[in-house]
């Protein structure tokens, strides 16, 4: 799906799918989070491959801290969130129209797909998938519980046991199956796209610097 967003120029619509499915999150979540609420690896001049989201409402915040955080760790997809989010302003939505927009363009593209409605795949399976994907990744249970925000197993152990039970995988039609095979091989490509446009833009940015900065000798 988010491949297919990148082609249709939504872009800010798939990097909020790649957030809300990697970082397990809530789709409310991504869907009010802000550019100010978005720690990225330029923004605190570190070297790991994360994102940190700061959760401001969380939905356990009565049984548990206020404020939360998620991350977001794949290398690969990595430019591809830089390339549209780091330049936003501080206030600026990451997804920067309704929620209702946003589901208007999931459905165009699961039907473009060829998925049925009767399958009931909505935006809030990204957080039950992404939960799966990461335990079938090798993630442990502690581990996922800390990912998700979760203070119980029991609450993680339903959503392992109904997403895994309700994959859809095997019910959808050979051309859909080997459709998203197709775009799926395309997504490495657009990542090492954006990895490149970023290595030019940070060149640039290098050959422009003013000369005080190369060195303190240079200070008087």
């Amino acid at each position: 799906m988010a491949v297919l967003g990148f082609l249709w120029r939504w872009p800010r619509f798939s990097c909020t799918v790649l957030l809300s499915f990697h970082g397990i999150l809530r789709i409310g979540e991504a869907l009010q989070a802000r550019r100010c609420d978005l720690l990225t690896p330029l923004d605190l001049m570190e070297q790991d491959q994360k994102f940190y989201l700061k959760i401001r409402q969380p939905k356990s915040r009565n049984r548990g801290a206020k404020v939360q955080y998620a991350t977001f760790e794949n290398e690969m997809l990595m430019p591809l969130l830089l390339e549209y989010w780091q330049k936003l302003q501080p206030d600026e939505l990451l997804f920067p129209f309704s929620p209702a927009v946003f589901r208007r363009r999931w459905d165009a593209i699961l039907q473009k797909l060829g998925v049925s409605s009767a399958h009931r795949l909505t935006p809030g399976s990204l957080r039950g998938g992404g939960a799966v994907a990461a335990h079938k990744r090798g993630v442990g249970i502690n581990d996922l519980l800390w990912k998700m925000r979760l203070q119980h197993q029991r609450t993680l152990g339903y959503y392992l046991q109904e997403m895994t039970a309700a994959s859809i995988m095997p019910l959808l039609p050979a051309e859909t199956r080997a459709d998203i095979q197709v775009l799926a091989r395309l997504m490495p490509l657009l990542a090492e796209e954006a990895r490149s446009a970023q290595a030019r833009s940070e060149l640039l940015f290098q050959s422009c610097r003013p000369r005080e900065f190369c060195g303190m000798q240079h200070l008087k």
